[in-house]
């Protein structure tokens, strides 16, 4: 069973969990995927970036249940 990265945003009234496998340990990528999530959010969800707020992120999880699924793909995290 893969390790999964999970971070909780919230917005207004909603809230929404981004999640992606983990991978070996790296640091940068794990930085990446919380600045690649809230860019996604901004452009696809149109959330506004100055009332995102950022909650709890995870290492080492399993996959949640609900949720978006990012993956890995060449220099960034994109929505699968």
């Amino acid at each position: 069973m893969p390790n999964y990265y999970v971070q909780e945003f919230k917005y207004q009234n909603g809230n929404t969990t981004i999640y992606a496998e983990q991978g070996p340990h790296n640091h940068d990528r794990s930085i990446q995927f919380t600045k690649d999530a809230i860019d996604w959010l901004v452009t696809n969800a149109r959330w506004k970036r100055e009332e995102i707020e950022i909650g709890k992120f995870m290492k080492g999880q399993g996959a949640p249940a609900g949720g978006k699924e990012f993956k890995w793909e060449t220099s960034r995290w994109v929505k699968k």
